[in-house]
């Protein structure tokens, strides 16, 4: 059985998270090479450690083991896993591909840049609910 590639990231987020850099602030410049592999393997395009066609998926990742070491929020957008010097565990969705719930207006990615301000950026369009909680009925 062959993973995919996409799996293959997410499992290398996984691992990659839990490791601790000197510079925290490097964390896309270290997976930069690798994310251009990934790259010309898939066609797909490279947006500050997650990948556009799994947009959705590559936003949703949870904090395991959060820190107080403070990351640098110029170095690396807010919504990337990179931006937490921390362990996470990207969750993927149980979604089928073909449904899609966000169109991608514009996307500008800048993989391994070395200035010191993230320029990396997406503007989407989707639809948006409101979190329902289930109450018990009867008593």
């Amino acid at each position: 059985m062959t993973v995919d590639v996409y799996q293959q990231w997410i499992n290398l987020v996984k691992t990659y998270s839990k490791c601790s850099l000197t510079c925290p602030d490097d964390r896309l410049m270290a997976m930069a090479g690798i994310a251009e592999m990934f790259k010309k393997n898939t066609g797909d395009e490279y947006l500050a450690g997650l990948w556009r066609s799994r947009i959705v998926e590559g936003l949703n990742w949870v904090v395991l083991d959060p820190t107080s070491r403070p990351q640098n929020p110029c170095r690396v957008p807010p919504w990337s896993w990179a931006a937490v010097d921390s362990s996470v565990l990207p969750q993927r969705t149980n979604l089928s591909r073909d449904e899609e719930l966000v169109d991608i207006i514009d996307a500008k990615s800048h993989p391994g840049q070395t200035s010191s301000r993230s320029q990396d950026r997406f503007n989407f369009e989707g639809m948006y609910a409101k979190e329902m909680s289930a109450k018990a009925v009867g008593g």
